[in-house]
Order: structure tokens, then sequence, then C-alpha cells
């Protein structure tokens, strides 16, 4: 993956010097058709067709420029429908909120959420930019967690916002499994961190085996410390139910299904991490679908991929750095699990 990343960045610079190129030469055209007497000390030397073609090339990228200032408040919904799997579920992921002192829409996303129903919702990562976008957040990750399960995951920019999952609803669940039951199946969630792969995801891991290995009932009192178990009703059966409280040791109404495990992540590196557990799904973000998409080449930086585990890689809500979207509108992803 951090090959790809490399990859990626390379190929989008270059990119960015090719438009940057023609963007200042087309500029340097007008200059000089708008100008009687240039003030420059040198001139362009080109061709009667390269002229126009510059020109064009400066008005079409400065159409581009004003639709990317516009493009951040365009939410898109992505549905992403997977058969044969161990559970019927609905999944809402959302990911990089980066809220600022800027409204983008956040009670249009939490009604998009709502008319969904799902049965769980999930947020891989980056909350926000600014402290007055922490108190966006709150408000907003409480709503989430009114409609459905929230869960989330710490991305590279929560330092400061991880108190701010807890007590607005949501669990944060780095380096943690969170055993969910349905009337019919059973779902283990894995929360995974790139940068605390040594002290939380090993416990992760630890935690995921034991319960694949059904170990001893004093191995599973030890592993509870940080693993927890709820009863998750899902949406689709009764929207009004919320998760409940249950104690790890409770015998499981489902012992002979055999659980999904559902990896979380802010960071798409972690996949190998998710293969290593064997999970059934892997989602995350922080690529942010790359924000300003200028060339086709996209390695592992947005959309679905296929392979052990199957992975999602949602594009994110919000921005870091210019906050401009080109040909890269934020997500909302729906993914339906389906076992026939």
């Amino acid at each position: 993956m951090t090959e790809n990343d490399q990859i990626s960045e390379i190929v989008f610079y270059l990119t960015a010097a090719v438009y940057a190129l023609l963007g200042a030469g087309g500029a340097l055209v007008l200059y000089q058709a708008t100008t009687k007497k240039a003030k420059l000390s040198w001139r362009l030397s080109l061709n009667n067709w390269q002229r126009p073609f510059l020109c064009l090339a400066f008005l079409f990228e400065l159409a581009c420029l004003l639709y990317s200032l516009y493009e951040p408040y365009t939410l898109e919904r992505s549905h992403l429908h997977l058969r044969g799997q161990k559970v019927n579920l609905k999944i809402v992921h959302l990911s990089d909120a980066h809220f600022d002192d800027t409204d983008r829409g956040e009670r249009q996303i939490v009604a998009e959420v709502q008319d969904v129903k799902p049965d769980l919702i999930v947020f891989t990562g980056d909350a926000a930019n600014t402290k007055a976008g922490l108190l966006r957040f709150a408000l907003f990750i409480k709503a989430l967690s009114a409609i459905a399960p929230t869960f989330a995951v710490s991305g590279n920019h929560d330092r400061l916002s991880q108190q701010f999952f807890e007590s607005n609803g949501a669990r944060l669940i780095d380096g943690e499994t969170i055993k969910l039951e349905t009337d019919k199946a059973q779902i283990n969630i894995v929360g995974l961190d790139l940068y605390k792969q040594r002290r939380k995801d090993t416990s992760a891991r630890t935690q995921v085996e034991a319960e694949r290995n059904n170990e001893s009932a004093g191995a599973s009192n030890n592993a509870s410390n940080s693993n927890s178990s709820v009863v998750l009703k899902c949406a689709s059966n009764q929207a009004s139910d919320r998760v409940s409280n249950r104690s790890a040791s409770s015998p499981s109404a489902n012992k002979d299904v055999q659980p999904m495990l559902l990896a979380l992540s802010h960071y798409p590196a972690c996949h190998k991490l998710a293969a290593d557990l064997k999970a059934d799904l892997f989602l995350c973000g922080h690529t942010h679908g790359g924000q300003v998409t200028l060339s086709p080449f996209r390695f592992f930086e947005r959309g679905y991929y296929g392979g052990s585990p199957p992975a999602y890689v949602n594009r994110g809500l919000g921005m870091f750095g210019l906050p401009i979207r080109f040909l890269c509108p934020p997500e909302l992803t729906i993914i339906e699990l389906q076992k026939d």
C-alpha cells in the first residue's frame, strides 16, 4: 500500500505540473494579447494555433477552479452490495469530516443518513480541523448516534477530538474488538491503527483470535477488560431500538454461527493487518479520494477493492489544505451485506 501511495503522489504532482504550465502559458498569452506594450522583457514565440490553445487552456482551468469551490457542497451517495456474507446488515460508512468554521451541509448529511435507516454507522477518522469544527462535529456525531449504533476509529487529525466521540454517543474502538449480536448473527468490529500497531492492534488481534478459537473462560475474562459485547437490533427490523449493554460473559444465542469480522481503520495501509486477522470486510478513509483528481491513476485511493478481505476506501466529507474538491465529491457510502 505504501508504495502505491507514493506512486499515486508522484503521478499527482507530475500532472499538476503539466496543468500549471498550461495555465501559466495561457495567462501570459492573454496578458500579452490585452496589453499593447508588453511590460515583460520577453515575449512567447508561438505559432498561430498555439496562442488560442493556451488561452482556452487557461479559461478551462479557471472554470475548473471555480467549480472546485462548489463541489465540496455536493454530497454523493455511493452504494455497495455484497452478497454471500455471513449477516444481513446495512452499514453507513463516513470518514474524514475535517469540519471547520464553515457550515458544509452537516444537517443534510444527517438527514441523508436518517433516510437510509442503517443498522450500523461507522466513522473512520479525522473529525475536525479547528476548535470551532470540533464543536460542529460534536453535534454531528451526536445526531448520528441517535440514528443507529455508531463506532469510530481515530485519524491522524484526531489528537484533540477523541473525547468528542464517547461523550456524544459514539464508541471509539482504537485497538479494541466489539462484539455485536443481531437476532440471527454475530458481528465483531475491530479498530486498527497504523501507528499504534505494536501496542493496541496486537491486543485487538489477540481478542479476535480468542473469539475464533473459543478459548477457556479465564482467558476470555482477561480479554474482556477491553472487549465489549452489545446487542444490536437491526434497523431494518426495528428502527427505534438502541444498543443495550450486555455482559461479555453472557452466553451467546448464536454460538453455532460463524461471526463476521468487520475491520475499521483510518489508514488504507492497515489492509494487511485486516488480512492477517482474516477480516471479512475492511473499511477506511484518509485519502480523501485524492480530493483533487487530476489523473485517472488511482492506487487504493477511493472506492471498492476486491481481494482478501474486500476493502472500501471512503472519499470523506471534508478537506484538508485548500478548501476545494475536484471530480471527487464528498461521499456517504451505503454498504448492504446480504447472506444470499
